[in-house]
């Protein structure tokens, strides 16, 4: 038995980085700080605590996503203006910030947690 989460993105391409390069699948991390981050905005209600502390219990869970391959990644170049500096806006020099797109075949995503011996918890 799985517990299983469904993401669909909203558009028909994977947008991002992670700490080593181009990361495709999303990392399961993504997931909970989503489910975390909802968790807040509703007002931290106690039993999504509990359900969230669970989660946290369980082994890490296979992600079915759309076969792609590592050569469609686009990248491009951004140039935007670093903040930190105490010069006008108008006189700093832009600095060039990757972007990376991955074209998706398809836009849902399922995270499955095995549940094999945890049925007692239920």
């Amino acid at each position: 038995m799985y517990l299983a989460f469904f993401v669909q993105y909203a558009v028909d391409a994977h947008r991002g980085k992670g700490p080593r390069g181009r990361e495709f699948p999303p990392h399961e991390v993504r997931l909970r700080g989503g489910l975390v981050r909802s968790w807040a905005l509703e007002g931290k209600p106690e039993e999504a605590t509990k359900a969230l502390e669970w989660l946290e219990t369980l082994p890490p869970p296979g992600v079915l996503a759309p076969r792609v391959l590592e050569g469609n990644w686009r990248t491009r170049v951004a140039y935007v203006p670093p903040h930190d500096l105490p010069q006008p806006p108008g006189h700093r020099e832009k600095v060039p910030l990757l972007h990376h797109v991955l074209p998706l075949p398809g836009r849902l995503l399922a995270y499955a947690y095995p549940l094999e011996g945890r049925e007692e918890e239920a």
